[in-house]
């Protein structure tokens, strides 16, 4: 029995089975497949027994003879080539294809050979004409579904300059597809107008030729709109107009030759209800791998569309169409995904605003674009060219700007402009502009990983720091000065430097940079007169390294310190200084030791270095050279005012090198060593030292005299073959016991620093040559400390 049953269940089975299959092969039998040629008749008398029936509309009646017949059971209508002149519309139903051979032209015309009877503004409308008939009754994504327009081999639907005529309309319709089809002579209206409809795919078309008409609305190629009873434009009787948006919208791999508008949408629709505002978004919309070439407006007109998909697209301008307008205008655009295009030739690559209605809808709300960080990253890797303005502006901010790897050698003079207009948004733009200018190519070279800047002839007032990246080399040509620009610099501690040597993208970072890992392989090299004046500005500085590493400054003059230092050379190696000057130089509060150049290191106990992107380690310079340079009317030239330490060990400064330099007149000691470590001092000449008086006094009230040099916790120092002439006091003092003095230092327990002399480094030092001193000065002094008076210390004669 059991057995029995199971063999009833498994015939049962088999039963529906066979009769679903049966009925899906009905159904597809259903499904007709015609054939048609420009002579065809309508397969229907009826339409032929039409008083309206001629030889201008025989062929519009013949195609919907057989969309009446398809409407039932869905099919296929396949059109020979030749031209078909269509007057009227054309309803395309659900389920049906309309496949155009290679060589079908349809056209649109207005002759109907009857006065009675006019043309239509559509060549196709995706609806049953059976539904089209009705009145406001089909909404919501209620019109024809699955159904297609195809074009194999050349197709062309010829709008024949028809005043505001589409091809296309796709209204509350569901999974249509347009393709390979070419569209041309359009006079306003559009190819493909797609409203309140999902689903939609239209692809491997071109787009091209037409009469320019007036009007948004008839500029668009391809139109998206929302079908709202205020803003649609859409006439058809069976319309509703119930705010259904469009959803995935897929248009792809097309061609856009010399549009007003590409794709875009003319009305925003937000309505507000109870005090509550909706927007009506267009969703899921993509637009990928299309070319627009010569477009007008924009290629892509977005109009509240949120979250699109815009990807590997195409655009170029040329001739008399270049730079007039965006790749992409978008308003009220929320969160883009805009991925892999290119876009060249243009005012805009990309431009967003808020969404604002004009004419009808104009009392709708407006709404702002939102592009976010993951949206703007984006946008920032576009391949852009040939540009007017290298920025995206939503409204009046600017997001982000374009850069170039590839763009990485520049000349400036003083009417440059900032590099893709950067900056020139500021508020304080024009009393910056020089600042603003110099910045911007500095970022792009940090970005490109290097480059030049050329420098011509000019003033150039500098009111902030200048960063400059690795790999760069700026080229100063005669006649150029940077001069501080300013009252003060004391205001923060970026405005106090003219340049300073680090990646601008480290500026104002805290912690970021340590050991020699900051800028490096940087030239700044001066051809003729070049000057870096600091004009006197209070605490001013001319140039700024820390962290750096390969470093060569060559020809400039540094002028007019007040009371800091030219230059600050921290916590970097292989620096070379060269072929300089550096003169004038303004007491502040007494303090006539202030380098030109000070080497230091970035400690913060002895507070040297009060830039927050250094680590503040500790490290040390090493591999310093300074030549071939001349120091005129300054404190100090070169030296270090502090030390640091890990506990008792001293950090030291090694092999700082200054050869062949000249001294020329200074209030303090022309070099100040301080934890210096085989230092070489060699071919100078130390003319006039302390012929300037910084006011100091002594305990008997007269003015406090300075060696010319000064060497304290020296090892392995060399220090000959040098020149002291007209010096008012001892050429060389040797402290061989030293210190800290600086409460932070004081306070971390810095060991004292003791020099290390040996026999051969004092036998060289006693061989430099002293002319115009006077006898009792001309002793090298040895101090066992900084305390003890030079009357009592130790001397040791120059062997001249």
């Amino acid at each position: 029995m059991k057995r029995k049953w199971k063999l009833w269940m498994i015939a049962f089975v088999l039963f529906v089975m066979t009769d679903i299959m049966m009925q899906s092969n009905r159904a597809e039998a259903k499904k007709r497949t015609f054939t048609v040629s420009s002579k065809t008749i309508p397969c229907s008398s009826s339409y032929r027994q039409k008083p309206y029936y001629n030889k201008k509309t025989k062929q519009y009646y013949m195609i919907n003879s057989y969309m009446r017949r398809l409407s039932t059971t869905g099919g296929t209508l396949k059109l020979k080539k030749g031209t078909y002149k269509i007057p009227g519309t054309i309803y395309v139903p659900s389920n049906v294809k309309i496949v155009c051979a290679n060589g079908v032209k349809i056209k649109k015309t207005k002759a109907t050979g009857r006065k009675k009877v006019k043309s239509t503004k559509f060549l196709f409308q995706m609806i049953s004409e059976e539904k089209a008939s009705g009145k406001q009754n089909t909404g919501k994504y209620a019109a024809s579904k699955n159904a297609s327009i195809q074009g194999n081999g050349k197709v062309i639907f010829d709008m024949g300059n028809v005043n505001g005529a589409t091809a296309v309309f796709v209204g509350h319709a569901s999974g249509i597809t347009v393709s390979g089809v070419r569209f041309r002579n359009k006079k306003g209206g559009s190819y493909i107008w797609i409203e309140g409809s999902k689903n939609i795919s239209v692809r491997q078309c071109v787009f091209e030729r037409k009469k320019d008409v007036s009007g948004l609305k008839n500029r668009m190629a391809v139109r998206l709109e929302t079908s709202n009873q205020t803003t649609s434009d859409f006439s058809g009787k069976w319309y509703k107009k119930d705010n259904t948006v469009n959803k995935k919208v897929k248009i792809e791999n097309n061609q856009f030759l010399g549009a007003d508008v590409g794709i875009g949408t003319t009305k925003s629709v937000v309505l507000e209800k109870n005090k509550q505002t909706k927007e009506y978004y267009q969703t899921s919309i993509t637009i990928a791998a299309n070319t627009f070439t010569n477009t007008k407006k924009a290629p892509i007109y977005a109009v509240l569309w949120k979250k699109p998909t815009i990807k590997k697209n195409v655009v170029k301008r040329n001739g008399a169409e270049k730079r007039a307008s965006a790749g992409m205008l978008g308003f009220g655009v929320e969160e883009p995904s805009f991925t892999a295009n290119q876009i060249s030739g243009c005012s805009y690559a990309v431009k967003f605003d808020r969404a604002k209605n004009s004419g009808k809808g104009k009392k709708f709300p407006s709404v702002m674009s939102v592009i976010g960080v993951t949206a703007a990253n984006k946008i920032a890797a576009t391949k852009v060219d040939d540009l007017s303005h290298y920025y995206v502006p939503n409204e009046t901010a600017r997001i982000l700007y374009f850069r170039n790897r590839t763009e990485k050698n520049f000349t400036i003079t003083t009417a440059t402009e900032p590099y893709q207009e950067k900056y020139t948004d500021a508020s304080d733009y024009t009393k910056r502009k020089v600042y603003y200018t110099l910045m911007s190519y500095m970022e792009q070279l940090e970005y490109a990983g290097g480059g030049t800047i050329t420098v011509k002839a000019g003033n150039y007032e500098v009111t902030n720091n200048i960063c400059i990246p690795s790999n760069v080399t700026m080229r100063m040509e005669n006649g150029v000065t940077f001069t501080k620009k300013g009252t003060t610099a004391t205001d923060i501690c970026y405005a106090k430097s003219i340049f300073t040597i680090v990646p601008p993208s480290k500026d104002g970072t805290v912690k970021t940079i340590s050991g020699y890992n900051g800028s490096h392989d940087v030239k700044i090299i001066g051809t003729g007169m070049v000057r870096m004046n600091c004009a006197n500005v209070k605490n001013c500085m001319a140039l700024v390294m820390g962290h750096a590493r390969n470093i060569t400054i060559e020809g400039i003059t540094f002028q007019n310190e007040y009371g800091s230092h030219f230059m600050e050379l921290n916590s970097s190696c292989d620096v070379t200084i060269e072929k300089c000057t550096f003169e004038g130089f303004k007491v502040l509060d007494k303090k006539s030791y202030k380098e030109c150049i000070n080497v230091d290191g970035t400690d913060l106990n002895t507070d040297g270095f009060n830039y927050d992107w250094s680590a503040h380690d500790k490290t040390i310079c090493k591999n310093i050279l300074i030549q071939n340079t001349t120091f005129k009317n300054i404190g100090t030239a070169i030296g270090s005012h502090t030390y640091s330490a890990n506990g008792q060990t001293q950090l030291y400064h090694e092999n700082v090198r200054i050869l062949n330099n000249t001294f020329d007149g200074t209030y303090n000691a022309a070099i100040r060593a301080l934890n210096w470590k085989d230092t070489v001092i060699s071919g100078n000449s130390f003319l006039r030292l302390q012929a300037l008086e910084d006011g100091v006094l002594n305990a008997n009230g007269n003015q406090t005299k300075y060696v010319a040099l000064l060497l304290r916790g020296v090892v392995n120092p060399t220090v000959t073959g040098n020149v002291f002439e007209d010096c008012k006091y001892y050429p060389i003092r040797v402290v061989m016991r030293d210190s800290a003095t600086v409460d932070g230092a004081v306070k971390a327990g810095y060991g004292d620093t003791i020099s290390s002399v040996s026999d051969a480094n004092w036998s060289a030092m006693q061989k430099n040559t002293v002319t115009n001193v006077t006898e009792k000065y001309q002793k090298i002094v040895v101090r066992e400390n900084n305390d003890q008076s030079d009357s009592d210390a130790e001397k040791k004669a120059f062997l001249q």
